[in-house]
């Protein structure tokens, strides 16, 4: 049964990582700019997603404005979504650097 529930988070994190991508691909907020979401991670008990972003410019005022537009973003992925429950979402920088996961 793990497995099954395993597998399932992950699906559920790729969907949600490509839908935060092609909301923020098309939203072009030049307070955001050009952002990349490396990954999502959703919470055992599926109430939270914490989504790991890079920043080409700005990393402070490029985070401060995902989190102002968190439930505009949320709401856009409910109405592509069908999801019983919407998890709230935390945006976090991810300082791995792109080396480091290589080796």
């Amino acid at each position: 049964m793990r497995d099954y529930s395993d597998r399932k988070n992950r699906r559920t994190e790729t969907l949600f990582k490509e839908e935060i991508a092609r909301i923020l691909t098309e939203r072009k907020d030049p307070e955001i700019g050009f952002v990349t979401v490396t990954r999502v991670i959703i919470g055992k008990d599926r109430r939270k997603l914490f989504c790991y972003v890079k920043f080409l410019s700005d990393k402070e005022k490029g985070l401060a404005a995902l989190v102002n537009v968190k439930n505009s973003i949320k709401s856009a992925i409910a109405s592509s979504v069908p999801l019983r429950f919407m998890p709230d979402i935390e945006f976090l920088l991810d300082e791995e650097s792109y080396y480091s996961t290589i080796s």
